[in-house]
């Protein structure tokens, strides 16, 4: 995908609107207003759709990104993204701001988590992970598990053995070697 700073300059080149090049109304409205650094609190402009903002995410820099998602959580009551939106605007997020939008989001399912989990920081994922019911989302924790931190797979460990839940083996390939011999010295005993 192009930059969204060509386009003006491919549709010119190319002889086309910027409708007939992106191919909806909706997306070359939202890339216009983008182009001419309109914001959604701008008098007489409504609010830009986040459905239009996923669709026109690749073409924008992060910075361009960031303030349209901004302007569009500002118009919101609740200022808070939904969790599948963000999942779908996380590559094109950088990692600082998905961090920063992710903490403000109850996490449902850990499982869910997983889709984001290749863009957040470590430390994000470690916060989530530990105020999430970790207990309850074996599937989850197993999704999330090439992604973590050993210091959260070690403290994941510890809750699930004094549960006695044996999908707890699922974890072992991603725990350091030194821990899984301490494991095995406390189960020969």
């Amino acid at each position: 995908m192009p930059d969204i700073a060509k386009l003006e300059q491919l549709c010119q080149i190319l002889q086309l609107s910027v409708d007939e090049l992106l191919g909806t109304g909706t997306a070359a409205d939202t890339i216009i207003r983008v182009l001419n650094k309109e914001k959604s609190s701008d008098a007489g402009n409504e609010p830009i759709a986040m459905n239009d903002i996923q669709e026109i995410a690749p073409l924008l820099p992060p910075d361009d990104m960031r303030q349209l998602i901004h302007d569009n959580l500002r118009q919101q009551e609740e200022h808070q993204i939904d969790f599948a939106a963000l999942a779908r605007l996380a590559p094109f997020l950088d990692e600082s701001y998905l961090d920063e939008l992710i903490q403000e989001i109850p996490v449902r399912s850990l499982k869910e988590l997983a889709s984001l989990a290749p863009f957040i920081s470590d430390k994000s994922l470690d916060t989530l992970i530990r105020r999430a019911d970790a207990a309850s989302d074996m599937s989850g924790i197993l999704a999330l598990a090439p992604f973590l931190a050993d210091d959260s797979l070690r403290w994941l460990v510890g809750r699930f053995a004094e549960t006695g839940n044996p999908e707890i083996v699922g974890l072992y390939p991603f725990l350091p070697q030194e821990d899984l011999q301490e494991m095995a010295k406390h189960l020969i005993k």
